[in-house]
């Protein structure tokens, strides 16, 4: 899991909540010798899962909300999602009910602010709905807090972020595996056979819309590789010329043309490369595209590459293979798209599973070549059943 470092990044705030949880886990430890409260599936009529932060993170819980609703076949389960993930678990038949609360702390626009009137209107709503059992899936002190206003009687969540004494059920994570396996781990889905496959719905309203999209930029019917060159920390960033440098080999090696995708901030970054892949047929639909329409376009691609971000975790979920450019930020096995159609290229440097924001020299990123990336994309171009795609 995240450490509290990445979450709230203030050393007085670790410190504060450490104090918090030492005080907190001594009045628990008495509290719980009285009292005592476990979920009886039988009775659980209304669940509630939290996962208030990215697009990628949400995604990553889907085979966990699957595991659920094949435990509580009956059950209502409500997600709580920013507005920003939201995309993620629309049309997924294991969840009844999304619901949107924007916590300002995993905001990332730069004018994020705390909002207390909405803030309370949301606990009031979750109130009365009556939940019995409440899932944070993930070590979030802040969430956690607020859980405690919900009065839902089962609480269970990480308690790696503090604040796990607030919580009836705390579980420590498992050090050194994926986040899906963590988050199966959570809710009871210990079972290694277990589909633990990510899920995006996507309509054929979103494939048609996609194929089209294509077709108004190039009429033909050739395959494309996907690309996502941006990040949401600049610490995960290859560098956009090398990555332009990339796409004009493919193309003048495999007559492959590519496709970039993102989001309206990833246009900056993009426009980085457009002197080096301006006659290669290249297509950039960054910020004309949904999450869905997005991930049918990823699904249209042969390949798709990126840094560690969301796009490849969508592409893992479509079934699309997946080359991803990793930093040393954070731990690949635990992070890095899960699926056996994946590669990773990453470095393990001294300052591994630093967890920074922005790094001064990024000397893991710097150390990924051009040629590198290119020879694993080669591989899986010339792979027997890849290369029929393309000739």
């Amino acid at each position: 899991m995240r450490s509290i470092k990445y979450t709230y990044k203030k050393k007085w705030m670790i410190v504060l909540i450490r104090l918090i949880d030492l005080i907190g886990y001594s009045l628990a430890a008495i509290i719980k010798i009285f009292k005592k409260t476990s979920p009886d599936n039988n009775s659980v009529k209304n669940i509630l899962v939290f996962k208030l932060d990215h697009i990628g993170d949400v995604l990553m819980t889907t085979p966990a909300l699957r595991f659920l609703r094949l435990k509580y076949p009956e059950t209502f389960i409500t997600v709580v999602v920013g507005s920003w993930s939201k995309d993620i678990l629309t049309g997924n038949q294991d969840v009844n009910e999304i619901l949107i609360y924007d916590a300002y702390w995993f905001n990332r626009n730069r004018d994020k602010k705390p909002n207390i009137r909405k803030t309370w209107e949301f606990i009031k709503k979750i109130r009365g709905r009556k939940f019995d059992v409440f899932y944070s899936l993930r070590g979030d002190f802040m969430g956690i807090l607020l859980s405690t206003f919900f009065k839902i009687p089962v609480r269970i969540g990480f308690d790696n972020g503090g604040g796990g004494f607030l919580l009836t059920r705390p579980i420590t994570p498992i050090e050194n595996i994926h986040q899906i396996e963590q988050f199966l781990y959570a809710v009871g889905g210990n079972d290694s056979v277990f589909d633990k496959r990510m899920k995006i719905t996507v309509t054929e309203e979103e494939r048609n819309f996609a194929d089209a999209l294509i077709r108004r930029h190039n009429g033909d019917n050739r395959k494309f590789v996907g690309f996502h060159i941006g990040a949401g920390y600049p610490s995960k960033l290859w560098a956009p010329e090398k990555y332009g440098v990339l796409i004009k080999r493919l193309y003048d090696d495999f007559d492959v043309r590519a496709i970039l995708i993102g989001g309206e901030e990833d246009r900056e970054i993009i426009a980085e490369t457009e002197n080096i892949i301006k006659d290669t047929g290249a297509i950039n639909l960054a910020g004309r595209t949904n999450i869905k329409e997005t991930a049918a376009i990823i699904e249209r691609c042969s390949l798709f590459i990126g840094n560690d971000s969301a796009p490849v975790h969508i592409a893992a979920a479509v079934g699309t293979p997946v080359i991803v450019i990793f930093s040393a930020v954070n731990n690949p096995v635990q992070w890095k798209p899960f699926g056996d159609n994946v590669i990773c290229i990453t470095k393990d440097i001294s300052c591994h599973f630093c967890e920074k924001f922005e790094c001064e020299d990024a000397k893991c990123m710097h150390m990924i070549t051009v040629e590198e990336v290119y020879d694993k994309v080669k591989e899986v171009l010339l792979q027997d059943t890849m290369a029929r795609k393309f000739y």
